[in-house]
């Protein structure tokens, strides 16, 4: 018997995301969509605000930073 697991992902590049307004929007649009894991480019975020959008997304996360001006890659479930 084989078991199979369907993983639905979504890719963004959301153009960055320190704007607390704009964090938020795409952060309800995520959840809309019907999918398991998200990645999004191009983030901009700096390891100060981890906890802030993880407790804004309520799920795990994982980070890895470039700098404020360019690059950074979140992966969300």
């Amino acid at each position: 018997m084989t078991l199979q697991m369907k993983i639905s992902p979504l890719s963004l590049n959301v153009r960055g995301l320190r704007n607390q307004v704009k964090r938020r929007s795409n952060f309800i649009f995520l959840k809309d969509q019907n999918c398991d894991i998200f990645f999004l480019q191009e983030t901009f975020l700096e390891p100060k605000d981890e906890s802030i959008w993880k407790s804004e997304w309520g799920g795990a996360m994982f980070f890895s930073h470039w700098s404020t001006h360019s690059k950074g890659l979140s992966i969300l479930f």
